[in-house]
């Protein structure tokens, strides 16, 4: 871990206070991916809430604090089975990745792309996918991220929650890539329109 909570907490603060959306990805990246790299989900979730608990108000905290994320654990689980299924029938499919999108509405998903290629250099491989033949629809991410991200919170307390929400779904999403057994393909995962983090590669 390059960061502690606190030193996150402080630089995303100062990457809010000027807007510099480039530094939050960064940051968020590096946290996430040094965890993944461990298998550390625990980690993850452990870092956010005291991320989340030494930032923001308690008003925030309760809105956003995810108090049973056993649902989407099962719908991810259910999701993954049914892609490494088409994957292990199809030798075409080199990667699977998950995504989700928000943006305030309450049928926003997450979802495996069954992806046609894989590079470990770069993420262009995650949009390689055969249309809707290469998608599985996954659970709803609507419940943990019950908040509208564009007038809600001001820049600071949003750019937490929403590092701290994408790091219980990652860590979801890790969890079931670990009990996973049926193929041994590269695995990713982001939040739409993020750079990927790597949950399992080639390496």
């Amino acid at each position: 871990m390059t960061v502690t909570s606190k030193q996150w907490i402080d630089q995303v603060a100062k990457a809010a206070k000027n807007q510099d959306w480039d530094v939050l990805t960064t940051l968020e990246v590096e946290v996430n991916q040094s965890f993944a790299d461990k298998r550390d989900w625990p980690g993850v979730e452990q870092f956010y809430t005291e991320a989340l608990k030494g930032s923001v108000k308690s008003d925030v905290i309760k809105k956003v604090t995810v108090k049973d994320i056993a649902p989407f654990q099962t719908g991810v689980e259910h999701t993954l089975k049914l892609a490494s299924q088409r994957a292990a029938e199809d030798s075409n499919i080199k990667a699977i990745y998950f995504e989700y999108f928000f943006d305030g509405g309450d049928s926003c998903t997450g979802n495996a792309f069954l992806c046609t290629a894989y590079n470990e250099e770069h993420d262009e491989w995650a949009a390689a996918f055969d249309g809707a033949n290469g998608l599985i629809e996954g659970p709803s991410v609507f419940e943990y991220l019950n908040y509208d991200p564009d007038i809600d919170f001001d820049p600071r307390s949003n750019a937490v929650a929403s590092a701290y929400v994408n790091g219980f779904l990652l860590a979801a999403w890790g969890r079931a890539v670990d009990k996973q057994r049926e193929v041994k393909l590269p695995m990713g995962f982001a939040q739409h329109d993020h750079p990927v983090i790597k949950v399992r590669s080639n390496k």
